[in-house]
């Protein structure tokens, strides 16, 4: 007959301590975030790098605002985002940059004012160059036209403005200087022409602004992230922030 196994022991001075009764003890090996045998390793949530311009606002909330000017307007650097509150005139913030005309992507995510759209409210969001015109930018109109700058030539198209609304601007201009909008994933006609530029009085910069011509005061808009890579991103990319994870 075979001898029975000694009955294995805990607590004592040459033994692991027992484990509390009625408590599971997970080895590493068995964790489901572990690379061990019985689980696997939680996946990284991927996003794309943003090689030339990379803003999510994270920890802008001291002067110097992460290297951001504000210009006009009641505006606030929260830390995790900007409120701009234009009144009756403008808010504009800029930050120095110097960003190629041709063969790049724009992203931003911002929320409209909070209050009906009406043809006096503006949003515009881009590049400009040394001169203070826009060179790949757009400008979104609260009567629901819009224009953009493709390498420096205008377009103009439709959008559906709405109180409160959170939107993703994804703006591209391939190598031969066409342009593609994307708002929300749904694709932007454009056609060319638009009214004159009016230059900005700061040069080489990426710029967003709030502009209510004249309106009555309402709630401020709210800009999330800015983003400017190399080449032609499809419009469901997610970009890095510079912690070099995805948007929260």
């Amino acid at each position: 007959m075979k001898k029975k196994p000694a009955r294995k022991v805990c607590g004592t001075p040459k033994t692991p301590p027992c484990p509390a009764k009625g408590r599971f003890i997970m080895g590493p090996a068995r964790s489901p975030w572990s690379y061990g045998r019985g689980g696997r390793a939680a996946a990284k949530p991927s996003c794309t790098p943003a090689n030339l311009f990379t803003e999510c606002f994270r920890g802008c909330n001291n002067v110097p605002n992460c290297g951001w000017n504000i210009v006009i307007g009641t505006v606030v650097f929260t830390g995790e985002n900007v409120t701009l509150d234009p009144g009756s005139g403008a808010a504009v913030i800029y930050k120095t940059f110097v960003g190629p005309q041709l063969n790049t992507t724009l992203q931003v995510r911002f929320r409209e004012i909070d209050a009906p759209p009406l043809p006096t409210f503006f949003y515009g969001m881009g590049a400009l160059d040394a001169a203070g015109l826009a060179i790949n930018a757009v400008q979104l109109v609260g009567d629901g036209t819009l224009h953009v700058l493709a390498a420096g030539v205008q377009y103009s198209g439709v959008w559906t403005p709405q109180a409160g609304a959170t939107h993703t601007v994804h703006f591209t201009v391939d190598g031969a200087g066409a342009p593609n909008l994307f708002i929300d994933g749904a694709q932007i006609a454009l056609v060319l022409g638009g009214p004159p530029q009016i230059p900005a009085p700061f040069g080489n910069a990426m710029a967003f602004s709030v502009i209510n011509f004249g309106g009555p005061p309402s709630s401020p808009a709210v800009l999330f992230d800015m983003f400017e890579a190399t080449g032609v991103f499809p419009p469901g990319t997610s970009f890095c922030c510079p912690s070099g994870l995805p948007l929260a």
